[in-house]
């Protein structure tokens, strides 16, 4: 799970990067490619290698000079955390990729999974997609796509450029006792192999409905292209704090439709402009690229050398400065296994009397769905005192994982959109369709216990995500 800290620090830092430091679409195509390759190019590369030198400064010191940006709190971590921290930036910042072989992890990963069906990998990867994945409303996922994911490990190839480094920031370390009985740690892929990145940002078309375009019953953009267009529009509405036109999050496409009009046009034109004047910028950068891939040569030493040295140039003239959004936020990094004490022992980082800040939306991952179960998490009954009967009253608890929610307060703005967001095992491709309503009636019944309903009747075989709000809140 130091893994996940990591990553997620590393993720953040290329969303906020500034337009000085990182064009738009270079923190997309960084963010894509640290998000769901195996293999990124030497440009990301040496943006991971700078970010991991800066992130060992401030885990390890306690200087103020050195301190977190502010949307990093890390001060609740303990002293041995950071130390895993620190080694696993370590990791990160080495240049020679022989010592971790990812691309020989990946291929074991598959070979284990797949066992006898190693040899009908084609049909296998077919059938898992245009059936499984199809069959449950993630039919933007092509087909081709995915099967090169589950080959190669790439995701996002986004330019005509040489995937040739390995992306470290998916490897995680783990424990193994050696023949002579010692425990040594080391280096590997455990992360995903079947569900494919695709699903996080490629199947929702909402915001841009030319991507939905079929030519012979097939979508003309893949999941890739999807993944890139909302990728670029998040980033972009980030930063200008406006909705996004279809014109920068999709330049591709014909924008003489409806969805763009022409003051949308006007306000972005300087927009697109300062965007293109910073692509300019680096287009030498990029030639080299569509160079190398043409003549299929490895990039000249040199040449590498000289592209490596002005982005290093470029992060080390300009200092990090996150970008300010319109809403302030904080991740504050807890010790690992501490989600079962929110309530009690760090219930003073989320609930504070004079904190004008409202907690409004609880979300829990698939992988840890099971911890609604701790009984640290539910409620405690009231018990009268005059007849030792439990109350059952509509009072707002006052512990459990419910009171740390703002469902009871005056203002309907603040306590009307109380939520405890689930993730689904939907799109889970080994997961069975029986096994799939099994796991939303867990659910249920586990939230039900801590004092919540479902917001709407649940589908299991349609839902990605399960929401439930407090039990006394009334239907709308």
């Amino acid at each position: 799970m130091a893994e996940t800290y990591a990553r997620l620090m590393l993720q953040l830092s290329i969303i906020l990067e500034s337009r000085e430091r990182l064009s738009l679409e270079e923190r997309c195509e960084v963010f894509l490619e640290v998000f769901g390759n195996i293999l990124i190019r030497d440009f990301t590369a040496s943006y991971t290698r700078h970010m991991a030198n800066r992130f060992i400064n401030f885990t390890t010191s306690f200087n103020s000079i050195t301190k977190p940006p502010y949307h990093l709190n890390i001060s609740p971590l303990r002293f041995r955390e950071r130390d895993i921290l620190e080694s696993i930036f370590k990791f990160w910042r080495e240049n020679d990729d022989k010592t971790f072989d990812i691309l020989k992890c990946w291929d074991q990963r598959l070979r284990k999974h797949l066992g006898s069906r190693y040899d009908a990998i084609p049909n296998v990867f077919d059938w898992d997609c245009s059936i499984t994945l199809h069959d449950r409303k993630a039919e933007q996922i092509d087909t081709r796509e995915y099967s090169r994911w589950r080959h190669l490990g790439l995701a996002f190839e986004l330019r005509q450029a040489n995937y040739n480094r390995v992306n470290r920031t998916l490897a995680s370390g783990r424990p193994f006792k050696t023949r002579t009985g010692e425990t040594n740690v080391f280096w590997g892929y455990w992360g995903d192999i079947v569900c494919s990145p695709f699903i996080c940002f490629g199947i929702d078309t909402e915001h841009c409905h030319e991507l939905e375009r079929k030519i012979n019953g097939k979508f003309r953009y893949g999941a890739a292209t999807t993944s890139e267009v909302n990728v670029r529009r998040m980033l972009w509405q980030l930063e200008t704090h406006r909705p996004c036109p279809i014109r920068v999050a999709a330049p591709f496409l014909d924008t003489n439709g409806p969805d763009d009009d022409d003051d949308e046009k006007d306000s972005t034109t300087s927009d697109v402009k300062t965007d293109e004047a910073s692509e300019e910028t680096n287009s030498p950068a990029n030639g080299e690229d569509e160079a190398q891939e043409v003549t299929g040569n490895k990039p000249h030493p040199e040449n590498k050398t000289s592209a490596d040295k002005s982005l290093e140039e470029r992060l080390d003239s300009i200092p990090y400065e996150p970008l300010k959004p319109p809403i302030p936020f904080t991740v504050n990094y807890l010790p690992l296994n501490s989600f079962t004490e929110l309530p009690r022992r760090y219930r003073s980082l989320l609930r504070t009397d004079d904190s004008e800040l409202h907690l409004n939306v609880i979300y829990i991952g698939c992988s840890m769905a099971h911890l609604l179960d701790s009984s640290k998490l539910k409620p405690t009954k009231d018990v009268c005192e005059n007849t030792g009967d439990i109350e059952t009253g509509q009072s707002k608890s006052q512990s459990g994982l419910l009171s740390l929610l703002d469902w009871g307060c005056e203002d309907e703005n603040v306590g009307g959109n109380a939520l405890l967001i689930v993730e689904s095992v939907l799109y889970m491709v080994e997961i069975r369709p029986a096994q799939i309503e099994a796991y939303v009636d867990r659910v249920t019944q586990m939230a039900t216990a801590l004092g919540f309903r479902p917001a709407f009747k649940p589908k299991p075989l349609e839902d990605h995500h399960l929401y439930f709000v407090p039990e006394t809140l009334q239907e709308t």
